[in-house]
């Protein structure tokens, strides 16, 4: 029972970390991009009236510094999670890069059933194996995981890409542009 006790702790652990971290990173970026789209917005308005744009500025900048008690906490979280603090900004490091690459390259049926589910179970996979194994090793785990993220991404990138956004191939393509 103890076996099966610590193997459910070290599952209910990675899943903790995993819905944390990604749903932490998912809400700063939505909120930036929110906040970006309504800074552009007034700063159109703020040129077209002639008025000066200092003032906005300064706002738009306060107005990001909200975000950044966020990121520092998930940050420190990490490293004490990791007890490592090069480990654990490397892991949010890699958890942004996932959550961009899924907002910016991720696009069709095909792409956003499978891409995101295949990034979290590998993530997952990471935090199980450093979870099971303690004294293990975690730059390599790190380094399979980080290597494991990156062929997911290309694979995407290549294979379920939308038809639209791939190079055309073929005839068409070889011929010279008059």
């Amino acid at each position: 029972w103890e076996q099966a006790a610590g193997k459910v702790g070290v599952l209910a652990t990675a899943a903790f970390l995993v819905g944390a971290t990604t749903s932490l990173v998912a809400f700063t970026l939505r909120e930036t991009h929110l906040r970006m789209v309504r800074f552009g917005m007034q700063l159109r308005a703020v040129h077209g009236a002639g008025l000066p744009a200092g003032p906005l500025v300064a706002w738009h900048l306060g107005e990001a510094l909200g975000l950044v008690p966020v990121m520092m906490g998930v940050l420190m979280f990490l490293f004490e999670f990791f007890d490592d603090q090069r480990l654990g900004f490397m892991v949010l490091t890699t958890v942004w890069a996932c959550e961009i690459f899924g907002l910016v390259k991720v696009r069709g049926n095909a792409a956003m059933r499978r891409v995101p589910l295949l990034l979290l179970l590998l993530f997952s996979l990471f935090l199980v194996y450093l979870h099971s194994f303690p004294l293990g090793y975690p730059y390599m785990a790190f380094a399979a995981w980080a290597w494991a993220v990156l062929a997911t991404m290309l694979y995407a990138s290549r294979t379920l890409a939308r038809p639209s956004s791939r190079p055309a191939a073929g005839p068409v393509a070889a011929r010279p542009a008059p």
